[in-house]
């Protein structure tokens, strides 16, 4: 559907007629299931999930509202590819089975501790208090040499 951008008119209108005795392709979510339960999950891991949407081809009756995977089987930086998952019926999946990655376990990075910020703040803040002195150091000197010029 076109409206006018001013006067908000319908200027044009588009049908789409969908035959149901052909396939379609569209996107379906992915949802994962089961990830508190997985084995590397518990050993304290990270459930990573690449992968929010597949592309699909299926007739338009048979299009899933989402797909489910189970990643409770998961362990410590194991990744499941969409190879492991079995399509529902009457429905293919259109990407790389072997480069999608649907989900994934990994081994949390570790964050530097916060005393590392403080000693960083302190040694910008000891910069930020040198420039403070200089600059009035230097207007100082500024001003004795502006006094010599005028004599």
């Amino acid at each position: 559907m076109q409206q006018h951008p001013v006067r908000g008119e319908l200027m044009h209108v588009d049908f789409v007629q969908v035959r149901l005795d052909e396939k379609i392709q569209t996107t379906v979510a992915l949802h994962a299931e089961g990830g508190e339960d997985a084995p590397g999950v518990k050993e304290g891991g990270v459930l990573e999930l690449p992968t929010h949407t597949l592309n699909i081809e299926a007739l338009p009756t048979a299009i899933p509202d989402a797909i489910t995977v189970d990643v409770s089987g998961l362990g410590m930086q194991e990744t499941m590819h969409l190879s492991a998952l079995t399509p529902p019926e009457g429905v293919e999946f259109l990407d790389d089975p072997d480069d999608t990655i649907i989900a994934t376990i990994v081994i949390p990075s570790e964050e530097p501790a916060e005393p590392e910020l403080e000693e960083e703040a302190e040694v910008v803040g000891e910069g930020a208090e040198g420039e403070a002195e200089g600059e009035a150091d230097g207007e100082a000197a500024g001003d004795d040499a502006g006094d010599g010029d005028s004599e």
